[in-house]
């Protein structure tokens, strides 16, 4: 067990890493934004990326997760050059034809989003970034499974420097705004789409037509891509519905906060996409029940102390390079969706009788419930509470979300998760947090330390609720004497 759990660990350190570089724009650029984006533009940009978001969820028509699933498989069956063929050509020409469709009615989402047909090109340059994403994610999910983790880092680098450069030359430089910021991401994914190819895609496929490799994969992950549009509709309607309720400087300063805590999202997809991989391979081993059993426990243990130290320390990175006080307004969001995220980083552990099992059009409904849930209290909330009113519904759904897909999924696999364990785990994060930001107005050198010892006695209380089983404690004990003899040896080389 402990080995899988190494195992997994290291690929969610390489892995995430890759994760990280792709997905961390925005976050290298926030100062950049802070100084020459109104947080009105901002709230517009958030939109925006919404909008993206939801096209490329959508617009897979369940390839990529069919092509996760069915990897391993179509390898043991050596049709997996004519399988990828056939899923690359067709997600190209599927998602060539819907945007290009899409395209024809941009002056009318414009108006639906922002009451102005003024939009249409920036939502042009959305599709365009949709249509090379979408293109980018099986040549990623190749290097992850093939277990190339320096060339996924290596890709994920390249394309996150050329977009940084070229946000900073056409946002600095060529003051084009918004329109700028994706121009830049736009250079970086597309540049990333044709190095995939040539390198990752081309050595790999036979050109062999077999529309049944298409038509098995769609038919494992378009119920996942169904189901995805509740999820979305609840992840994503509180920045529609605080657009529509309040205005772009409220939407653009609840975006900025689901920014910075969407690090812990990171975090969360990093693991996810370290364990998915172990996750698939274990399907066939003896004792796979317990295995799985202890990845959502050991999940939740570090997730729990991860999101702590960010909560107990992200504000003191975050205000030297952020200063402009609207968009400091939107933090107030981040430790409600910190915990939002964390709660749904679960789903990756809950849901192994749907995924093993083939279940997946059962994702319908937990999503919908949770979709019409989130809509419902986030037209109350808003009106009530102003945006962080919007993060609290986002929290509530995700909990009902969960706890649904959890239910389901244990009718067909049922795998007696620690749930006690992990209800105390996480309610003694709660009241850790709630400890250390009642400290807020304490002298920032003795606050750093207190929330250091609250850190360091995070793990010992848990410890001395009986938590951990014996087996566990020992072997940890074991990794901790071979990474200090490790450490010994080193510095005596060094020296």
């Amino acid at each position: 067990m402990l080995d899988k759990v190494r195992k997994i660990g290291t690929n969610t350190m390489f892995y995430g890493l890759g994760n990280v570089l792709n997905k961390s724009l925005g976050f290298i650029l926030i100062p950049v934004y802070a100084r020459l984006i109104p947080i009105g533009q901002y709230g517009v940009l958030a939109i925006l990326e919404l909008i993206i978001m939801l096209l490329l969820a959508l617009l897979n028509f369940g390839i990529t997760s069919g092509h996760e699933r069915f990897f391993f498989l179509e390898k043991e069956k050596k049709e997996y050059n004519k399988f990828l063929y056939n899923n690359v050509l067709w997600l190209f020409l599927f998602s060539l034809v819907s945007l290009a469709t899409i395209s024809l009615f941009r002056p009318g989402i414009s108006m639906l989003f922002w009451g102005t047909p003024d939009y249409s090109y920036l939502l042009f340059l959305a599709g365009l970034i949709t249509f090379v994403e979408i293109n980018n994610i099986i040549p990623l999910q190749i290097l992850q499974y093939e277990g190339k983790p320096l060339n996924y880092i290596i890709t994920n680098l390249i394309r996150l420097v050329i977009s940084v450069l070229a946000t900073i030359y056409f946002v600095v430089s060529g003051k084009l705004g918004i329109e700028g910021i994706l121009y830049g991401r736009l250079a970086g994914s597309g540049l990333a789409m044709v190095y995939q190819f040539f390198t990752i895609i081309l050595p790999r496929i036979v050109v062999r037509f077999d529309f049944s490799k298409v038509k098995m994969t769609v038919r494992y992950g378009l119920p996942i891509t169904v189901s995805l549009i509740g999820y979305l509709i609840f992840a994503s309607s509180d920045r529609y519905m605080i657009n529509w309720l309040l205005d772009e400087s409220q939407t653009g300063m609840y975006g900025f906060g689901f920014k910075i805590a969407n690090i812990v999202m990171l975090l969360v997809q990093s693991i996810g996409i370290g364990y998915l991989p172990t996750m698939y391979q274990q399907e066939k081993q003896e004792n796979n029940i317990r295995f799985y059993r202890k990845m959502l426990f050991y999940y939740t243990f570090i997730m729990t102390y991860a999101v702590l130290f960010f909560l107990f320390f992200y504000k003191i990175i975050l205000w030297p390079v952020v200063q402009n006080k609207e968009y400091w307004n939107g933090v107030l969001i981040v430790p409600v969706m910190s915990f939002a995220f964390l709660i749904m980083g679960m789903n990756y552990f809950v849901n192994i009788g749907l995924i093993l099992k083939n279940k997946t059009r059962y994702y319908f409904i937990p999503t919908f419930i949770a979709a019409l849930v989130n809509i419902g209290l986030n037209f109350i909330l808003i009106k009530r509470f102003g945006f962080i009113g919007a993060a609290y519904s986002a929290l509530i759904s995700q909990i009902i979300n969960t706890v649904m897909i959890t239910a389901i999924a244990n009718r067909f696999m049922p795998i007696g998760f620690e749930w006690k364990k992990i209800l105390t785990v996480l309610i003694l994060a709660i009241v850790f947090f709630l400890i250390g930001i009642e400290l807020e107005t304490v002298h920032k050198v003795l606050i750093a330390a207190i929330r250091i010892l609250l850190l360091i006695l995070f793990p010992f209380v848990l410890y001395k609720l009986n938590l951990f089983e014996a087996i566990e404690l020992e072997r940890g004990k074991q990794g901790l004497l071979k990474l200090r003899s490790r450490i010994k040896i080193f510095m005596k080389q060094g020296s």
